[in-house]
């Protein structure tokens, strides 16, 4: 794992534990205060919960960002990649071997595109 990853992940990790020590004193306190009150205590708890879960869902789509941003630059390395549009427009005619007004030559067109961003942006300049 690489140094980045480590501090994004430690800064999350400290992130939620911090939050959970703060919700921890908050139904310590109202536990003892109201302890007649059993729905007090659930309701901090409760506020905990969402809190924790809203962090992770946070965390989650920080982490599914970045691992698209690294796929993607992982993408740009690869060989075809290096091909000029014009290129790639050729082939993918090509790929698409029946008469372009046809239903399946914009499906297997459809299909390339699915593929990656570039192809898409290529098939919709074409």
């Amino acid at each position: 794992m690489n140094p980045e990853s480590k501090t994004v992940i430690t800064n999350a990790i400290d992130f939620i534990l911090k939050g959970v020590e703060v919700e921890d004193r908050e139904t310590n306190s109202a536990s003892s205060k109201w302890s007649t009150n059993a729905d007090t205590g659930f309701d901090v708890l409760d506020r905990q919960i969402d809190t924790l879960s809203e962090t992770l869902r946070i965390v989650e789509a920080q982490i599914q960002s970045r691992i698209s941003q690294v796929k993607r630059r992982r993408n740009n390395l690869s060989p075809i990649h290096r091909l000029p549009n014009e290129i790639l427009i050729e082939i993918f005619r090509n790929a698409a071997t029946e008469p372009p007004a046809s239903r399946s030559y914009y499906r297997r067109l459809g299909t390339l595109s699915c593929v990656c961003t570039r192809w898409a942006s290529v098939i919709d300049q074409a």
